[in-house]
């Protein structure tokens, strides 16, 4: 919209397109080895951008789809809430919730709530602990969203995963 009103021709804009990429770790899809396609959108996070990752994450190809997802911060006092109820619109969506700090556990617990199996469900207080149940959780054909905001840190399950499926075909 910007560029048309810019009067960039058409044509430009349609060309320029075909090269865009997202910046990193803000929508990437990435092809990992075994199929596994990592949904890589871990920068940041509110409720709106959780809700459209998660229809992102519907949109690819797979065996299951996992959401590893991390605190929203600076939600303020509705925070827990907004949490549970992010976590109540995940049932029928995806295969397995993996929550990942203090206020993940109003999500691991909504999606409880909303009829998610407990063994579909896991929590951990930590990044680190994250990615050390990363090899249980995540096998081939997978596609796995990977979304917090940026204290978190997140980054580390995305890198562990890319470190243990390797990359895959473009």
């Amino acid at each position: 919209a910007a560029a048309h009103v810019l009067g960039v021709p058409l044509e430009a804009m349609a060309e320029a397109a075909t090269s865009l990429r997202p910046a990193r770790h803000r929508g990437e899809v990435r092809r990992l080895g075994e199929r596994v396609l990592l949904l890589d959108d871990c920068y940041n996070s509110s409720p709106e951008a959780l809700e459209a990752a998660v229809v992102a994450l519907s949109l690819l190809p797979a065996e299951r789809r996992l959401a590893v997802l991390g605190d929203m911060l600076e939600l303020g006092p509705t925070g827990p809430a907004l949490h549970r109820e992010r976590g109540r619109a995940l049932a029928g969506r995806v295969d397995v919730v993996v929550g990942v700090g203090p206020l993940a556990a109003e999500i691991v617990e909504g999606a409880r709530e909303a009829g998610v199996p407990a063994g579909s469900l896991h929590h951990f207080l930590s990044t680190p602990e994250a990615v050390r149940a990363l090899d249980g959780l995540v096998r081939a054909g997978d596609a796995v969203l990977v979304k917090a905001s940026r204290g978190v840190r997140l980054e580390a399950v995305v890198d562990a995963l890319a470190a243990r499926f390797g990359e895959g075909e473009a």
